[in-house]
């Protein structure tokens, strides 16, 4: 009889083992359903809060994976349209839906090769220059013809003098540049300038010691010259071009010193942090997330006069408000949105990835992922990808007129490349920076200029291998070969360069 109890009770404690067992991993475990309208091949990643990341291919119309619980990223791209969004799960086996509504990227096309670190959009041409060198040595980004690669040339109409300290394209689209005078006395003035570097309407900022190096945004109808650790702000009106002196107020955190400054709409979020844990905040381009770093971030967010301190209890790099009531901040695990509707901010997750953010003229928020450039929506929780890198590297981004920007990357052969990402959707399967990426990767090819719509395709005269040169029908008909199959979409002009 007492072996039977015995016998029983171990039953009962297996079952009750197993039991909370079960309950354990249902209570740690959701269902997630990705919904889509429309059939076809599709990939999908799913890519947790750590950076852990799972994907796989399905046409099925509605897709059912059980997952931890966590705060995901859900990407689905077919072809050039994409939709990712950011859902928590809720534990106990309950469902959480997404609904995909793909996106075609943007249209985007090719303003010049190798831009230097300073780069610009004005009007029809993209402009670079090295950073803090004269403003006379702007360069203009010209288009490839015969057998001349895309290049760049000073302009002897350039009226613009001192030193480059930025260019900012303001919501009406126009460019101001921020000059450090280097003749007479030293001093910075702001310039609007022309689309051939005309300067016209300049007014000196006596305001601002020669001494820092002051830097500028765009913000409201104008921009904002500022130099963070004086605490120097400065908003200028580019119609009227007067000046008012903003004041800020310091952090009420003490030992903490300015990481960033960033506008958007209205806001001026600027953020101070502890500078002794800021050399681990270096973001790598990938989505393995490293751990936060403990500490103290303050942002003050001025607005109207205005301005509110809203302290976060980890060390970031870089803060703006992203939505009414949100605030997105940025660190080596990438960004973590918070609700600051009340008196306390409340975490609300962290999407992995993200390196930068930055406002465009049209004041719409682009967020910079190791994937691409997104246009996201926090209200929403959602958004898509209006640029997806691809075997392309980013080098440089700055706001262009209206939502427009430019990029700065580097291709497969480490070239560097400007690409204007505008507001239209693009057309054709495969976008025309990728087509350029699959002709780069042809052994027939050298080297390939695109300047808007025309492509200039130079050949490879020499085996690589043997090191000797290909006799002139092989050349002619290998480089042919590649161009054909490459299916450029109609509107482009291809030159095959030795056939000239």
């Amino acid at each position: 009889m007492r072996q039977k109890q015995q016998i029983q009770l171990l039953a009962v404690g297996i079952f009750a083992c197993l039991l909370f067992m079960c309950m354990s991993w249902a209570w740690g475990h959701s269902y997630v359903y990705i919904v889509n309208v429309s059939g076809g091949m599709r990939t999908y990643k799913i890519i947790g809060e750590s950076g852990a990341t799972t994907s796989f291919n399905s046409s099925d119309k509605i897709i059912k994976r059980v997952v931890k619980n966590d705060t995901y990223q859900v990407v689905v791209q077919q072809g050039a349209k994409n939709f990712f969004a950011i859902q928590k799960t809720r534990g106990l086996l309950r469902t959480t839906s997404i609904n995909v509504s793909l996106v075609a990227e943007k249209s985007r096309s090719f303003v010049g090769n190798n831009p230097s670190p300073c780069s610009f959009y004005n009007g029809d041409a993209m402009f670079s220059a090295s950073c803090d060198d004269s403003a006379y040595r702007i360069e203009k980004h010209l288009p490839a013809s015969g057998y001349t690669p895309s290049y760049s040339s000073l302009l002897p109409t350039n009226s613009l003098f001192g030193d480059l300290g930025g260019v900012a394209i303001t919501k009406s689209g126009d460019a101001v540049a921020l000059l450090k005078d280097t003749e007479g006395v030293a001093g910075y003035s702001l310039q609007r300038i022309s689309p051939e570097l005309v300067g016209a309407d300049r007014v000196r900022i006596g305001a601002l010691d020669p001494s820092y190096r002051y830097e500028m945004r765009p913000y409201m109808s104008g921009v904002l010259v500022y130099e963070s650790t004086r605490a120097d702000y400065f908003y200028i009106n580019p119609e009227t071009m007067s000046s008012i002196r903003l004041r800020p107020e310091p952090p009420h955190t003490t030992g903490l010193s300015p990481a960033s400054v960033r506008t958007h709409k209205d806001d001026i979020a600027i953020l101070y942090t502890d500078t002794t844990a800021t050399e681990s905040l270096n973001p790598e381009n990938d989505m393995t997330a490293t751990k936060d770093l403990p500490g103290t971030s303050e942002v003050i967010i001025y607005a109207n006069n205005k301005q509110r301190h809203i302290v976060l209890p980890k060390i970031f790099s870089t803060a703006i408000t992203c939505a009414q009531y949100r605030l997105c901040a940025i660190n080596s695990v990438g960004m973590t949105v918070y609700d600051v509707k009340g008196s306390e901010p409340k975490q609300l997750y962290t999407i992995p990835g993200i390196v930068d953010v930055f406002e465009t003229s049209s004041s719409s928020l682009r967020i910079v992922s190791s994937l691409g450039i997104m246009s996201y929506d926090p209200l929403r929780d959602s958004g898509s990808y209006d640029y997806t890198f691809g075997d392309y590297r980013l080098c440089g981004f700055s706001p262009a007129a209206n939502d427009t920007y430019l990029l700065c990357l580097i291709d497969t052969r480490q070239e560097k490349i400007g690409l204007l990402v505008e507001e239209r959707e693009t057309t054709g399967v495969v976008p025309i920076d990728k087509i350029v990426l699959n002709v780069l990767r042809s052994k027939a090819v050298s080297s390939v200029s695109v300047y808007k719509n025309l492509v200039i395709v130079t050949p490879e005269y020499y085996d690589q291998i043997s090191g000797r040169a290909i006799d002139e029908a092989s050349v002619k008909k290998n480089l042919k070969a590649v161009i054909d199959k490459m299916a450029f979409p109609n509107d482009y002009t291809v030159v095959n360069s030795a056939e000239l």
